[in-house]
């Protein structure tokens, strides 16, 4: 894939990362079952998504 692709894709993903992060808070709030587990999994792909981008970036 080109690299402006790949670029895209990667703000995608993390964009969506941070809706999830920010979607779990709303459901904590609210107190809703499982907002832990949003903010959590956002948390951890936000991180991973991260995490690649610094190994690419090598």
């Amino acid at each position: 894939m080109n690299k402006t692709r790949i670029d895209r894709l990667i703000n995608i993903l993390y964009s969506l990362a941070a809706v999830a992060i920010l979607l779990g808070y709303v459901l904590k709030i609210q107190e809703f079952p499982y907002g832990n587990h949003l903010v959590t999994g956002g948390f951890i792909a936000g991180a991973l998504i991260k995490l690649g981008t610094i190994i690419r970036s090598d």
